[in-house]
């Protein structure tokens, strides 16, 4: 017999921006597979869960997969919010998330990787910085610029050397979280400013892009800017 089509189950996560003109926010969704299926009959519009008793009324059948589809979904919302909160955060902080870098935390977090299924990442390669400062030597541009990146290369491997010794610095380590305690280490330990740490983290966004470019690294992110103190 042959079975009845499933339709997958779509989270959607609404953002509000606050536009200062207006003094109002204006709201935009972010949507992504949550890797869950059902079949419509077996989908609650009301609850937004999968049906877990029969409603002849409705039109409702109850879903034999209840239990696992529903406690994921309660997972993923809860760290729908736990991300949200973050950004809330972060704009407190001065640093304003736009739509794509939020659509980009959602998508690609880790715990919401795997609840929605994924099983395997790609097989990234280590050797980053050797990696790196070759492809900058090599590189067709100016002076100044290699030495510019020269030295984001110096304050990444001392960053790595403090916090990981003797260890590689893998194309994986570099996850949102990484990249944020890099920046916070920069202003804190490297003594860097608001301008020139914004610079440094322009410049790894760079070699994230070789990094996608090569093979090596995933999509790279975009971070937000911090602001400057006035």
């Amino acid at each position: 017999m042959k079975d009845r089509k499933r339709y997958p189950i779509i989270c959607r996560v609404s953002m509000g921006y606050k536009v200062l003109q207006e003094g109002s926010a204006k709201y935009k969704h972010i949507e992504f597979a949550t890797g869950l299926s059902i079949r419509p009959e077996e989908w609650d519009k009301d609850r937004q869960r999968a049906c877990t008793t029969h409603d002849k009324k409705r039109g409702l059948r109850a879903c034999e997969d209840h239990h696992y589809i529903n406690s994921t979904i309660e997972r993923i919302e809860e760290r729908c919010r736990l991300i949200t909160e973050d950004i809330r955060v972060r704009a407190f902080d001065g640093m304003v998330v736009g739509l794509d870098e939020a659509r980009e935390l959602f998508t690609s977090d880790g715990v919401l990787y795997r609840l929605r299924g994924v099983k395997e990442r790609p097989v990234l390669t280590a050797g980053v910085l050797e990696w790196l400062r070759e492809k900058n030597e090599g590189d067709i541009t100016t002076d100044g610029t290699k030495a510019s990146r020269r030295n984001t290369i110096k304050h990444l491997q001392a960053y790595h050397e403090a916090t990981a010794p003797n260890s590689l610095l893998c194309w994986e380590t570099f996850t949102r979280e990484y990249i944020e305690d890099f920046r916070k280490w920069l202003l804190s330990s490297g003594g860097l400013s608001t301008a020139t740490t914004n610079k440094q983290i322009r410049t790894l966004s760079t070699f994230l892009m070789w990094g996608k470019e090569a093979g090596k690294a995933t999509a790279p992110m975009k971070i937000a800017k911090l602001r400057e103190d006035r």
